[in-house]
């Protein structure tokens, strides 16, 4: 079904412990983050390296030929937040705009409220959570003292 719609590159976001399969004869360029679909889950932490698979996509095939699947095996929380960020990161959008213009193109877009908080604090930090020399950035540090706590 996915050569069907012409999808090129799947982009899985999946539990710790979660597989697919995707067999390589298939073509399909191919990658796999890992991230929980809850509130406390840390998007931030793996916005860099979704992001740098998306760009890569468009940077290795000409735009007309190369189609993306971002998606996670339950819900679309995940797929939504990370689609929103590189939206935010690629086009200088906040956060709001991103979900406007993500929404206008999938009507279904759900975001859990850990996910919208964290995708507001990466408008924040320049979309970014390291700084150029390498250092966790205070604003991300400071959520994920922050999470813990409300966690335990």
């Amino acid at each position: 079904q996915l050569r069907e719609h012409g999808i090129t590159h799947v982009l899985s976001l999946l539990a710790s412990g979660s597989t697919i399969k995707i067999p390589r004869e298939l073509g399909f360029r191919h990658d796999v983050v890992e991230i929980e679909d809850n509130p406390f889950a840390d998007l931030l932490g793996i916005l860099d390296e979704a992001c740098a698979f998306i760009d890569a996509a468009l940077h290795t095939q000409t735009t007309q030929d190369m189609k993306m699947l971002v998606h996670s095996l339950q819900r679309i929380c995940r797929s939504a937040a990370v689609v929103v960020g590189y939206v935010m990161r690629t086009l200088g959008l906040d956060c709001v705009q991103a979900v406007k213009v993500v929404q206008d193109a999938r009507p279904i877009l759900m975001a859990n409220a850990g996910f919208a908080e964290q995708l507001e604090l990466w408008e924040r930090m320049g979309h970014a959570v390291r700084t150029d020399d390498g250092e966790e950035k205070a604003v991300y540090s400071g959520w994920k003292i922050r999470r813990d706590w409300k966690r335990n």
